[in-house]
């Protein structure tokens, strides 16, 4: 189970104009070239109730890892339980001859910029509206190929095939704000597009997976495309009394496409039906239109019962619809040759998530808490799988349902005026229904629902909580 990340940007000033510039500069050693790069920040005031934050970022990072054509490839050897393929074994590559050497493939470039507008019409009322634009383009991931390991840091390949990434992100926002006497209430509306484009060299793989004799040069190329509007209203006391409340309602509509083309004419004798039913040699052709809608109302409310003692209750609703149009195509898919498979699959379900949290304050640097929540994911949709040809899987369901996991713990906060925050805590989480990845090697990576599974215990000391979640991720492993 996972939880969300929230970064804050800051907000523009009204009072004063500010700016900011940094220059960066640095070289790569053993390997890389010079990276370079800058960030600009300029806080205008146009006057007492409006002003605007402009924040700009140019990264150039060099790439340290060479893409080395050899041939003929080695073919891979050995056994190993459970795989039909040509081996486990890795040939040795660094022994092939090299035809060519494709430096820093993974030569990265980020850019992108935010613009925000703060504008407070009149006492207790402000808007902000926020535009942000990135895009993040590499010749390659950073990664390389073990074997032959961190010495050579090099991607080896039959054929010279390129493998360009790219990843583009837009967003409009709009945050409303007006204070009651009693409480303020805060409207957010936002929408944001992605567009993310990656290829793959597949031909290593194929022939292994498919025992070829042969290597035959084939890439992968996926584009994914989404969106998402969402709108949260929601209403928070203010003032110091012992009570201390939030409510409001969520929604959400999120909208992906997911596209891929994977295919070569070489493959085309493989197929169901023999070359005649997949002249283009289809190996995993996908178009898939999904939707997720979501809707949520939530309360939490406080009660501080003296000053050191609080408790806190809170409890969620949800509802979600997903639908799923597919069509699929190629020796992975369920036809086994060029014939699309095609179909709608829809999923739904609904319920309620609690939270209550017991805390103890003696002073303001020591809070010693528990607590028991339970944690909620939505479920999902998987494709078709193939169950004849060259590739057979076993049959799974085409949904599985939410996940959620039930979650004790108890610990302490603390802050020393030398050493900084701190803290011990000791916690149980039990997940339900969890979805795992099916066994097998079958494309579009199917899902299903196990049943309860064994809690997972963790105790950590930890000076920031990024320190204790890492380490309770490391007992989960």
């Amino acid at each position: 189970m996972g939880g969300t990340i929230k970064l804050i940007a800051k907000a523009p000033d009204t009072t004063k104009f500010d700016a900011s510039a940094q220059v960066l500069l640095s070289e790569t050693a053993s390997g890389g070239g010079t990276n370079y790069g800058g960030n600009l920040m300029l806080n205008l005031p146009v006057n007492d109730r409006t002003a605007l934050r402009l924040v700009l970022t140019d990264k150039y990072t060099d790439g340290w890892i060479d893409r080395v054509v050899v041939s003929p490839f080695p073919f891979p050897s050995g056994t190993c339980a459970g795989w039909a393929g040509t081996g486990c074994v890795r040939g040795d590559v660094t022994a092939a001859p090299v035809q060519k050497t494709i430096p820093r493939t993974n030569t990265t470039e980020v850019k992108s910029a935010r613009l925000a507008l703060l504008w407070k019409p009149i006492d207790g009322l402000s808007t902000t509206t926020t535009a942000m634009y990135q895009t993040i383009s590499a010749s390659g991931y950073n990664q390389f190929q073990d074997p032959p390991g961190v010495g050579k840091r090099a991607l080896y390949q039959p054929f010279d095939l390129k493998e360009p990434v790219s990843d583009t992100f837009k967003m409009l926002s709009e945050v409303i704000t007006y204070d009651f006497d009693f409480a303020q209430l805060t409207s957010s509306t936002s929408y944001w597009k992605r567009q993310e484009d990656q290829s793959q060299d597949s031909t290593e793989a194929l022939q292994n997976l498919f025992n070829l004799p042969n290597f035959y040069p084939v890439l992968y190329t996926e584009n994914d495309y989404s969106e998402q509007t969402s709108q949260e209203l929601r209403l928070a006391s203010t003032g110091s009394g012992p009570w201390e409340w939030v409510g409001g309602g969520f929604f959400s509509d999120l909208r992906s496409t997911y596209a891929v083309t994977n295919q070569s004419p070489d493959y085309a004798q493989f197929s169901v039906g023999g070359a005649a039913a997949n002249p283009n040699g289809l190996i995993f052709n996908a178009y898939n239109p999904y939707t997720l809608k979501q809707y949520a109302l939530f309360g939490d409310a406080s009660y501080k019962f003296s000053s050191e003692w609080k408790l806190t209750g809170g409890l969620r609703w949800f509802d979600y619809k997903t639908d799923e149009q597919y069509s699929t195509a190629g020796l992975g898919t369920q036809s086994g040759n060029a014939q699309a498979t095609t179909g709608s699959i829809a999923s739904a379900a609904h319920g309620f998530n609690p939270k209550v949290t017991l805390s103890y304050t003696p002073s303001k640097d020591l809070t010693v808490y528990s607590t028991i929540a339970r944690g909620f994911r939505p479920g999902g949709v998987s494709l078709p799988v193939p169950t004849s040809g060259l590739t057979v899987c076993p049959n799974v369901p085409l949904t599985y349902g939410p996940d959620n996991v039930w979650n004790y713990e108890i610990g302490e906060k603390a802050r020393r005026r030398r050493h900084g925050p701190h803290g011990v805590g000791a916690g149980r989480a039990d997940p339900e229904f969890e979805q795992v990845k099916h066994a097998g090697g079958h494309v579009g990576t199917p899902r299903r629902n196990l049943g309860e599974a064994i809690g997972l215990i963790g105790l950590c000391i930890y000076s920031n909580i990024q320190e204790c979640n890492g380490a309770m991720r490391d007992r989960a492993g």
